[in-house]
């Protein structure tokens, strides 16, 4: 069926910096034909998302005043609709320590936050979603 093949992947981006968010909504918008995606500013509101609805992937921060990117994590692993959802953390610092947490905890990734554009470009950012933006022939 093509039902599978016309699905929009839903993606989640979690960052309490809303200038970010913005700048990502307008790297993001030649992508808004394939993907469904939800910009949230509060893990709080996103942790009561991840229970009640499933996501193709998760972007989230790591320093966040209500909860880290590290909680939020923990609570992913135990969400029924989400643990297998592959989450990259996006991170201000290269802490090595911090990657290994991250990583421990089940992140798929650890990309430089002032990194996401570049990684963007080369779409390492998107292969670690398990994500392959098709980009119409130009």
């Amino acid at each position: 069926t093509l039902m599978g093949e016309n699905a929009k992947k839903r993606i989640l981006f979690l960052d309490d910096e809303r200038k970010f968010l913005e700048a990502t909504r307008r790297l993001l918008h030649a992508y808004a034909g394939q993907w469904d995606i939800s910009f949230i500013d509060s893990p709080v509101e996103a942790a009561h998302l991840v229970e009640t609805e499933s996501f193709d992937a998760i972007v989230s921060d790591m320093s966040m005043p209500e909860m880290s990117g590290l909680d939020f994590l923990k609570l992913l692993q135990s969400s029924a609709r989400n643990c297998h959802t592959p989450v990259i953390i996006l991170t201000g610092s290269g802490d090595s320590d911090l990657k290994r947490q991250a990583l421990d905890n089940g992140a798929e990734r650890l990309i430089l936050a002032e990194l996401i554009h570049q990684d963007f470009e080369e779409n390492a950012f998107l292969r670690a979603m398990g994500l392959s933006p098709e980009r119409s022939p130009g």
